[in-house]
């Protein structure tokens, strides 16, 4: 049997090209470094106790201006950072920003636009053995904080793929199957509804057609 090198043992898994959308660079969230013939097994059995420990984490916040629930960055942390401790395994975190760019609102106000990436290295106490998870955040601010808003959400998510956490909902399910269509208000055809909003006030149903692109709203 043909014995392999200690090159190809640690051959890295190959990772999709970033995408560019809008000026601003996306990439996949992904693990890195992984040899293409395991990861250590102390480490990955450590992984594994900290996955079942951390399987659903519920969402703790709601957005009221856009009526959605959300698992915020302290909801996740305060969850995985005692049980990474449990188990053995430290967290070393690196930031840097891919994008950073002014944009005017409607109103004329200039807001800070950021895109930052967040590398996570999960490492074992024991050992010394690590992988590498990476996510992508965005943030926006009118002040300083959009690069913070930006870190705090490639965290979040970085940690929630690489250890497969749920939060009980499935992203992809929508509310919207349980609402019949309404006539647009400007070309009549089927408006689909999208979410729940508010205006002056008032919290209002807004569809979407999908013809015109036009929003019909209405009040609840």
């Amino acid at each position: 049997m043909q014995k392999l090198t200690q090159k190809e043992k640690a051959e890295p898994v190959a990772q999709p090209e970033p995408t560019v959308k809008n000026d601003l660079i996306f990439e996949t969230h992904s693990l890195e470094f992984m040899p293409r013939f395991g990861i250590d097994a102390k480490l990955a059995a450590k992984l594994v106790r900290l996955m079942k420990a951390l399987s659903c984490i519920p969402k703790d916040k709601v957005n009221e201006g856009q009526n959605y629930k959300y698992l915020s960055s302290d909801g996740l942390l305060i969850k995985v950072n005692p049980a990474c401790v449990e188990v053995g395994l430290a967290t070393v975190v690196q930031t840097e920003v891919i994008n950073w760019k002014e944009i005017t609102k409607k109103s004329g106000m200039v807001w800070q636009l950021v895109a930052a990436k967040v590398i996570i290295t999960i490492i074992d106490q024991d050992t010394g053995a690590s992988i590498t998870t990476e996510g992508i955040g965005m943030g926006e601010d009118p002040g300083d904080k959009a690069f913070s808003k930006a870190q705090t959400q490639a965290r979040k998510y970085a940690l929630m793929l690489a250890l497969n956490i749920s939060t009980g909902e499935d992203p992809e399910a929508s509310d919207s199957t349980d609402e019949p269509p309404v006539p647009c208000r400007k070309c009549q055809k089927d408006a689909i509804f999208e979410k729940i909003g508010e205006f002056e006030g008032q919290k209002i149903k807004i569809y979407l057609c999908p013809v015109c692109k036009a929003e019909t709203r209405i009040k609840i």
